[in-house]
């Protein structure tokens, strides 16, 4: 058995080891309302332009007249990319806000969304009608820079990118090219192509991008439910045969004789 310590598990070949009988466990709900709260987080501090408020402050200025416009977060449009534990964590707090909710996830029942208050929709929909759009795409084949060229031209010009899921489901290159060319208004991203994100990498130069080090599922509580509930998955195995996440449903696992 494999437990990967985290929501996504793209670090595993989960068909090499279904294939050999090996059972494939992750943590759907160990940093869940860490991650949901980083993406809000994100929605904010762009919509109010607080970094570039605070850089403008501490060199000398005082001109709250050059942020504008603003929008008003209440009544704008949150556009949710999948719609698993942690994107309906973020729909709750962003519906909280007074926001509208959309969602791209082809595997949702709609009636599941319909009843959170969420509009589920095509790809396109969603970020053609987005304030701010918000990816949650765990990363896999069907995703690989799932967001490219084509995806970024369909955003308003006005609109604000998040992603604290996985770098991957980004092509980068063209996330840059949306930034530099006004595509998009800019972007709050925790995850990248390639962790360290390089120093030679564009986004670092960028005025209307916020960065981080991977940082979306810290907290102090988050690092104790990230060893309890691994645990917690061998326990069950060991008890039910099986854990309660596990992600490879359809294999079999290979038993190992007693001696």
């Amino acid at each position: 058995m494999i437990v990967h310590t985290g929501t996504g598990y793209d670090p595993v070949d989960v068909e090499a080891a279904t294939k050999h009988g090996v059972m494939v466990a992750n943590l759907p709900f160990q940093c869940l309302h860490e991650v949901a709260n980083t993406a809000i987080a994100y929605v904010l501090t762009l919509n109010r332009r607080l970094v570039a408020a605070d850089r403008q402050v501490r060199a000398g200025s005082w001109d709250r007249f050059s942020f504008q416009p603003i929008g008003t977060i209440y009544g704008e449009t949150l556009g949710l990319l999948g719609f698993g534990n942690i994107a309906r964590a973020t729909a709750r707090k962003a519906l909280a806000l007074d926001m509208n909710v959309i969602a791209y996830d082809p595997y949702v029942d709609r009636a599941l969304a319909k009843e959170l208050g969420v509009e589920l929709l095509p790809l396109e929909d969603v970020l053609s009608r987005s304030d701010y759009v918000s990816s949650h795409l765990p990363h896999n084949p069907q995703t690989h820079r799932a967001l490219s060229e084509a995806q970024f031209r369909l955003m308003k010009p006005t609109a604000y990118f998040v992603n604290t899921a996985r770098g991957k489901v980004v092509d980068e290159a063209a996330l840059v090219r949306a930034l530099q060319e006004g595509w998009i208004a800019g972007a709050g991203l925790d995850v990248f192509e390639v962790e360290p994100l390089p120093m030679d990498s564009p986004l670092r130069s960028m005025d209307n991008v916020l960065l981080a080090p991977h940082l979306a599922g810290t907290s102090v509580a988050s690092a104790v439910n990230n060893r309890s509930h691994a645990i917690e998955q061998v326990e069950e195995a060991l008890r039910d045969g099986k854990p309660s996440a596990l992600v490879n449903r359809s294999v079999q696992p290979r038993r190992l004789a007693r001696t």
